[in-house]
């Protein structure tokens, strides 16, 4: 089943990783990736002066990203010029005593198997002709992970037909860096056989392709050369002193997140342009909005209440952008507003307050349906307010966002709630108001009718109404089918509680696999025997204003 994870979806797993050794100079580590088969390893050596001169523990990799005992992918640890190493107590501790002179020397491999990774779409990515790791995949826990200090690190004996990236520094062979365990975890290095370089304004953007995928690498790296080009003329920003895109090969997914100076995507090879472009468009974005126009609340509410803003509107914003560079069609462009309305209308959280979003989050319910309804608001509010910015004739939500941009250059891109409610208003737009209305109190939000793209109009048509007809998250859970809805879709294709339950497909709407034209399909067991039923999860309908081809 396809997955789509951004950045604003994902969920750091914590780790208290202070380690009991300390450290009292230059961390230096130098990386050698070695191609071996169907991946490539990186045997690492690193070297430290220690603080004490007795065993101090260190702990192996952890993964912030969700790979579960990472650790177990280093196949050899060893110390070299005098350092002994011991095993702790813990699979993932290591007792280190340093060389008589103080310094630690350590040599360690990491084997990644893209086979038994390919369940978690931000683990360590790696084949035959390249390599991609986050921070916290290959970096030990020497000291307090929390405590800065100098690091040095160099990539050596990499094919010579490889290019190399660091998300830290431009100069990815050889850098240095003065920093904690934690702001280095979620940074990015690797390498490979296939790149795409090019300048904008003398800044350095490379582009790098991983792997195999159905559309062709040329034209990977050319949309996203043509969306990153668009977004810093449409911004007139080209302050960037260098950045990388990654794209590279995970079964099953589109994701992606984007530290500094990065975008690192990983997706299924068959991913299509359309999906891919997208994905790059919207985390792109996010290099202004929220990174350079952030407003700032009071610190009682969470994140979330603004999310609208940062994620709904920068979707909208991403779109436009691929309209404006031929990347998507007009049709296509109105499809996926009319989505956003669909979206909403099958959301069963659609009309929930901020206080039972938070409620839920509290109780542990907060999932992606709860998450993605603030985008499809956010966008939604985005088209009113640039409709109604044009009837003024003066601007438009274009002007709006770039404008605010500009003006909070001075300020470190932050503006107080206030003055953004002021200069909404100065606009022709009331933020305050449609903040209380479509996110505090969860009120419907109503499509003007004006269209935003010229030969399209609103008009009122018959929705069928998503019902799965029975609860599949509790049926996956308990492996026994539950809460089927008598005289129901599902129940008039023969489903019943108590079968126990084998699998699903095109059975969650909120997936962006589903397909409104395909049939829901269940298997369960019955008895010894296996059953399909195939049914469409609808059984009621609603007028929603949606957009079509002027007649």
């Amino acid at each position: 089943m396809q997955k789509y994870i951004y950045l604003s979806l994902l969920i750091f797993f914590s780790f208290t990783g202070a380690s009991g050794q300390t450290i009292s100079s230059l961390v230096r580590y130098t990386i050698k990736p070695i191609p071996a088969g169907d991946r490539t390893n990186l045997e690492i050596l690193v070297r430290y002066r220690a603080d004490s001169s007795d065993f101090g523990k260190i702990l192996l990799p952890t993964d912030r990203f969700g790979t579960p005992d990472i650790h177990r992918f280093v196949t050899s640890f060893e110390g070299e010029g005098g350092t002994v190493v011991k095993a702790g107590k813990k699979d993932l501790e290591r007792l280190v005593k340093p060389a008589n002179d103080g310094t630690a020397t350590i040599r360690y491999v990491l084997s990644y198997d893209n086979e038994s990774l390919k369940n978690y779409p931000y683990s360590p990515n790696t084949g035959p002709d390249y390599f991609h790791v986050a921070g916290c995949q290959w970096l030990l826990h020497i000291g307090d992970d929390k405590t800065k200090h100098k690091f040095s690190v160099e990539i050596v004996g990499a094919p010579k037909a490889w290019k190399l990236y660091s998300s830290i520094s431009p100069k990815a062979a050889d850098f240095g860096t003065t920093a904690s365990y934690e702001d280095l975890s979620s940074t990015g290095i690797g390498g490979g056989a296939k790149s795409h370089s090019f300048l904008i304004k003398q800044r350095p953007v490379s582009v790098f392709v991983h792997g195999k995928f159905d559309i062709p690498d040329k034209e990977i790296a050319k949309a996203a050369e043509r969306i990153v080009r668009s977004q810093r003329e449409w911004f007139k920003d080209h302050t960037q002193s260098f950045f990388t895109i990654v794209i590279a090969p995970r079964g099953g997914v589109v994701a992606g997140y984007a530290p500094d100076n990065a975008f690192f995507c990983f997706t299924r090879t068959d991913v299509n342009r359309e999906e891919l472009n997208l994905l790059l468009a919207h985390e792109l974005f996010h290099a202004w909005l929220p990174n350079k126009i952030s407003i700032q609340q009071d610190k009682k509410y969470s994140d979330i209440r603004y999310e609208w803003f940062y994620e709904g509107f920068t979707d909208y914003f991403a779109r436009k952008i691929l309209l404006e560079a031929k990347l998507i069609t007009p049709e296509r462009y109105i499809e996926l507003l009319n989505k956003d309305i669909q979206n909403i209308a099958d959301n069963p959280h659609r009309a929930e307050t901020y206080d039972e979003f938070m409620l839920a989050a509290k109780e542990g319910r907060f999932d992606g349906v709860y998450k993605k309804l603030s985008y499809h608001r956010g966008a939604l509010i985005a088209l009113n307010w640039d409709m109604r910015m044009r009837r003024g004739g003066k601007v438009d939500l274009s002007d709006f966002i770039r404008t605010l941009y500009f003006l909070l250059q001075d300020s470190g891109g932050k503006i107080t709630e206030e003055a953004f409610f002021d200069f909404s208003r100065s606009s022709g737009v009331d933020a305050q108001a449609d903040l209380e209305r479509y996110t505090m109190r969860g009120e419907p939000i109503g499509i003007l009718p004006d269209a935003p793209v010229k030969g399209f109009q609103p008009a009122e048509v018959e929705y069928p109404l998503f019902d799965a007809g029975f609860s599949l998250e509790e049926s996956r859970k308990t492996k026994k089918i539950s809460g089927v809805v008598e005289n129901g879709a599902a129940y008039r294709a023969g489903l019943r509680d108590g079968m126990e339950f084998v699998s699903a497909a095109n059975a969650n709407r909120f997936s962006n696999s589903w397909r409104a034209d395909q049939p829901s399909v269940v298997v369960a067991r019955t008895g010894q025997d296996e059953r399909r039923f195939e049914f469409f999860p609808r059984d009621s309908s609603i007028k929603l204003r949606l957009f079509s081809r002027a007649k």
